[in-house]
């Protein structure tokens, strides 16, 4: 009971004093014993409405991918006889990364019930670790004279992956081996997917499929089963592109969805991924246990920064792994130094595609586009760059130039 309503009930407690006192002891004795009841059962409720009361949260996924729902369940249990007119129960969660605070609030009516529960849908998750505070259940009379207050510490953790955002392939389907031109059948030991690339420098003459290179134009390459089974290793920039720290860096989030992307994709295909995101808490490119999971949850709490360098890290790895890899580079910065590793990297003949998201403060990017083009390197850029200049589909990528493109 607040200050203002006690002082209203003294107010009226001397009021009708004074009509005692004045003569009508009948009205003013029977408006004190109500207005003594009414008090009577406002202090009553407040102590024992809410006494061994227990609030419950249950989350019904703890991991959720971004732009997608979750449901939470609030369930408050009591062994107390009063009823309880109304009950408010909020709900308060905050985003680990931005520090934003956000909350839900459900009215109840329960009444002689021990039990009341409600649900409520967060909906637009952002990528990140949502951490739930605390509940708060709030409930008073019917006349508002006094409410009561229980709070719930119980904390809890909702994990937000990264959407992986769509990579399509870009091999196409050859129809049979008929096709296979006498005498340059696949190298002995290599089975073939029944698909063709884009001809990369370097590949044997041997894996040349003929006929889609004359309908197509440009040198068409087979797929080979070790290049679908290889390992992926993704090169993921973390430069912050201009953004203050705490604000929503949209360039740095469609970078996390690409890498994202393609973890689902090495999935998809039963392929082994790994990713470097260098800085201090970079752990190995491929772990021991190659898990998923381990990967989502390393990039629903990865943030942008400095102090590292992608050119050296792709330099240091590129040369240093071994068997079949495919190397993929995420970032929104080309300069000098990035093209040169891509060259050692590619002289070591490894399979190297650089997905490039356009950033405002890396305009001169795009000039590097062509020595990338002579390297090998497949070069991807984010369609909705592209499509602010009126090209483009929309929920696809697009190639800017590859070899043989």
């Amino acid at each position: 009971m607040n200050g203002r309503r006690i002082f209203l009930i003294v107010c009226l407690a001397a009021a009708l004093f004074v009509l005692l006192a004045a003569g009508a002891e009948r009205a003013s004795m029977l408006a004190l014993i109500i207005l003594g009841m009414l008090v009577l059962y406002a202090w009553g409720g407040s102590l024992f409405a809410l006494r061994r009361c227990r609030i419950e949260r249950h989350i019904e996924e703890s991991h959720v991918m971004a732009g997608e729902k979750a449901t939470i369940n609030l369930i408050l249990s009591r062994s107390a006889f009063l009823p309880l007119p109304w009950l408010l129960i909020r709900d308060q969660w905050t985003h680990l990364s931005t520090g934003q605070t956000y909350s839900a609030a459900r009215l109840l009516f329960p009444w002689f019930q021990n039990q009341a529960s409600c649900s409520y849908t967060i909906h637009g998750l952002n990528r990140g670790i949502y951490r739930f505070e605390r509940v708060e259940a709030i409930t008073g009379d019917l006349f508002g004279l006094a409410d009561t207050r229980k709070y719930s510490a119980e904390s809890a953790l909702l994990t937000v992956y990264p959407a992986p955002a769509f990579i399509p392939l870009r091999q196409r389907p050859v129809f049979t081996d008929a096709d296979s031109p006498a005498g340059l059948a696949p190298p002995s030991g290599e089975g073939w997917t029944g698909m063709v690339r884009d001809y990369e420098p370097g590949d044997p003459l041997n894996r040349i499929h003929w006929k889609a290179t004359a309908r197509s134009g440009t040198l068409k390459t087979r797929e080979s089963e070790a290049s679908r089974t290889g390992r992926l290793a993704i090169f993921l920039d973390r430069h912050p592109d201009g953004t203050e720290p705490g604000q929503l860096n949209l360039v740095w989030e469609r970078r996390v969805s690409l890498a994202a992307g393609l973890i689902k994709e090495a999935g998809r295909t039963g392929r082994e991924a790994g990713l470097f995101v260098g800085g201090p808490d970079a752990g190995p490119l491929f772990p021991e246990a190659n898990d998923p999971a381990r990967i989502y949850e390393q990039l629903a709490t990865l943030e942008s920064g400095t102090g590292y360098v992608l050119a050296d890290d792709l330099l240091f790895h590129g040369l240093s792994l071994r068997g079949e890899l495919h190397i993929y580079v995420i970032t929104s910065r080309i300069d000098e130094r990035l093209v040169h590793s891509i060259k050692q990297v590619r002289s070591n003949r490894r399979r190297l595609s650089l997905l490039y998201v356009p950033s405002l403060d890396a305009s001169g990017s795009r000039s590097w586009i062509p020595a990338l083009r002579v390297l090998g390197c497949e070069v991807l850029q984010d369609v909705q760059a592209v499509r602010a200049e009126g090209e483009g589909n929309a929920d696809e990528w697009i190639a800017v130039c590859s070899d043989g493109a």
